[in-house]
This record gives structure tokens, sequence and C-alpha cells, in this order.
């Protein structure tokens, strides 16, 4: 009888240790979970910085190369129009 209820106290620690342990795997690899999560977070936003930063440099220069055709066609509009000026009063 007391080797019977030795072995099931045995048992009975086995089980609660298989259980402790696989707790505590379950702890590790919710933790490793949280750590890779928060790693991408912070790539996701640093990407988000450069997405933003490189809009802003694109939106800065579209305007440059608006501005840049606009006053092109514009002194050519003044060169164009200086010229038929002349040519009238000559």
């Amino acid at each position: 009888m007391e080797i019977k209820e030795s072995e099931q106290r045995a048992q009975l620690q086995a089980e609660l240790l298989r259980n402790a342990f696989d707790e505590h795997s379950l702890q590790l690899r919710v933790r490793a979970a949280n750590e890779a999560e928060a790693a991408c977070q912070q790539r996701l936003a640093t990407a988000e910085a450069e997405i933003a930063e490189l809009r802003e440099k694109l939106d800065a220069s579209e305007r440059l190369d608006f501005f840049s055709r606009f006053f092109f066609s514009l002194s050519h509009m003044n060169l164009f129009s200086y010229l038929i000026y002349f040519h009238v009063t000559f």
C-alpha cells in the first residue's frame, strides 16, 4: 500500500512538473512573441517615418519641377513677346 501511495505521489509530482514546464515554455514563447512584435513595431515606425520623409522630398521636387518649368516657359514667352514687339516696331 505504501509503495502504491509513493508511486501515486511521484506520478502527481511528475504531472505537476510537466505542467510547470509547459507553463514556463508558454511564458517563454509569449515573451519571445512580444519582443518580436516590439521589434516589428519599431521597424514599422522607422519605415513610416522614412516614407513620410520621402513624400516630403517628392512633393518638394515636384514643386521645384513645376516652378522651374513655369519660369522656363515664362522666360520663353517673355522672349517671344519681346521679339514680336521689336519685330513689329522695326
